[in-house]
């Protein structure tokens, strides 16, 4: 049996808001994998690792959610989303690197 988290669970999971979860979801980034009777959202882990690599590229290489919705459109049904994500933070990483260097040699 699959498990299902709640939206407290999955921000909590996340360090994030739960308003920032309705936002992702409102985005577009994630849908909620299934609902209560009550209408609660209620997610599994596979909406979970999708929104890993989304943080990664919004925290730590600065993208906007609207570029990374705009990047993740064609891939979003690819089973590999993780090794893309991977794949851009490298390539942002390496033109960071190539920008230091560069400032280094003034």
């Amino acid at each position: 049996m699959k498990i299902r988290l709640t939206v407290e669970e999955v921000a909590k999971r996340l360090k994030i808001t739960p308003r920032t979860l309705h936002y992702y979801e409102e985005m577009g980034l994630i849908q909620p994998s299934a609902h209560t009777e009550g209408g609660h959202r209620l997610y599994y882990e596979a909406a979970i690792a999708q929104l890993q690599p989304i943080r990664q590229l919004k925290d730590h290489l600065g993208y906007s959610l609207l570029e990374i919705r705009s990047m993740l459109r064609p891939v979003w049904s690819d089973s590999n989303l993780r090794t893309w994500a991977m794949s851009q933070m490298k390539r942002k990483c390496e033109f960071s690197k190539n920008r230091w260097n560069s400032c280094r040699e003034l």
